[in-house]
């Protein structure tokens, strides 16, 4: 209250000294007569005192301020964008990842174009010399239709891959912008050449390194064989980047995201059908071995015991059943509304248990017997690493379920 009232004493000050002022004013000059005593309404307190003035003054400065602000934020809304700037481009008209121009020399693709590219330099070698073999050798010579059909897959593949590769170098001429648009991250264009470049190679691999191929089993003709598969998985590889590039799971998140001991079921599954073609391949194609240069790897096809070709095949026929019964299983199995998985009960994981054991105890003999000399899978070949690859998924899955 004594504040108030020292409040209303000062202002009561300054109203009598605003009037007194306003009189003198009207009544100065003498000769000139008096002036009416009148004041500005503004100079006039309002009964709430000092307050209102001070929220009048306010409010007037924040009149002034809006229409200057409205002002402003209109004359930046109104500059049209750049005619050629999208979301995804800077004002260079550069694509952008997070935040920044994409730069091809640093796209994680571009490993695997280079490894395509030796891969395939070293291929065209081996497949334009695969003719030349010295009598002394035990490589078998190409004919002349494996030779130019090798040729011709290694030069469609270089030229592909070194020309990938040279635009994801290219810094310095004016298509730059260019190659970025078409190998920036989802584009179109390279996923088309990913898809061409693995249905190549699938297919390629599978015809020169089949038992009547240039680069089958027991023919020798290693440099051919290592590089067109190493041109195979490149392949895979490549596409699987740019399916994470484009935001998309990767094939090892993809497996190892499914639950329990269901990635190995799905290795042992898969590994098990490619298995037992290079089997029936060698099976039943090694008869049409009917060159002079190949009567040495038909008798030794022929010398192995029909048995063991009844009881290698019946075994990946068993190996493959519960492994696609397994991987079933797990599609199927409940996800709880949590995010977990339903727990796999006594009888299941029983029947998972001595699944495994039966295939390591079937496995354990079979590779010895077919992988010593006159076995069916002992010449370097599909069969053979096959055959190792499958028993390394079933030791690794057991060990898993111990």
């Amino acid at each position: 209250n004594h504040t108030k009232t020292q409040k209303n004493n000062c202002w009561n000050k300054e109203e009598m000294s605003s009037k007194d002022q306003d009189h003198t004013i009207g009544s100065g000059g003498g000769d000139g007569g008096s002036e009416p005593d009148t004041a500005p309404s503004s100079a006039q307190p309002s009964s709430d005192g000092p307050s209102s003035t001070t929220d009048a003054v306010n409010k007037s400065a924040d009149d002034e301020a809006e229409p200057r602000v409205a002002g402003e934020a209109e004359a930046e809304n109104s500059q049209p964008p750049a005619a050629d700037q999208t979301e995804n481009e800077d004002q260079n008209g550069e694509p952008i990842a997070e935040g920044k121009p994409i730069k091809l020399y640093k796209s994680s693709r571009l490993k695997g174009y280079m490894t395509m590219l030796l891969s395939s330099i070293i291929n065209y070698d081996a497949a334009y010399k695969s003719s030349d073999v010295i009598s002394t050798s035990s490589a078998v010579p190409a004919t002349e239709g494996q030779r130019a059909y090798a040729v011709s897959v290694a030069l469609i593949s270089l030229s592909l891959s070194a020309a990938v590769t040279l635009v994801h170098l290219d810094t310095i001429t004016p298509l730059e912008k260019l190659w970025v648009k078409g190998f920036k991250p989802k584009s179109r264009v390279e996923l088309a050449i990913s898809i061409f470049m693995v249905i190549w190679w699938s297919v390629a691999t599978g015809i020169q390194t089949s038992v009547r191929g240039i680069a089958g089993d027991g023919k020798g003709q290693y440099s051919l064989y290592f590089s067109c598969w190493v041109c195979c998985f490149t392949s895979f590889w490549v596409l699987e980047r740019w399916w994470v590039a484009a935001g998309l799971a990767s094939m090892k998140a993809f497996i190892t995201s499914w639950p329990y001991r269901s990635p190995g079921w799905l290795c042992i599954l898969f590994m098990g059908i490619f298995t037992l073609i290079w089997y029936l391949d060698l099976w039943k194609a090694h008869q049409h071995l009917d060159r002079e240069e190949e009567e040495f790897l038909r008798s030794h096809f022929e010398d192995v015991p029909g048995i063991q070709w009844d009881l290698i095949v019946s075994l990946l026929v068993m190996t493959i059943v519960p492994a696609a019964v397994f991987v079933l299983a797990e599609i199927c199995r409940e996800t709880k509304p949590d995010g977990t998985n339903q727990e796999k009960n006594q009888h299941e994981n029983l029947a998972e248990g001595f699944t495994l054991l039966a295939l390591i105890l079937c496995w354990i003999p079979a590779i010895i017997w077919v992988t010593v000399p006159k076995g069916s899978a002992s010449l370097i070949g599909n069969a053979y690493f096959s055959s190792w690859l499958t028993v390394i998924f079933i030791a690794e899955t057991g060990v898993w379920f111990v």
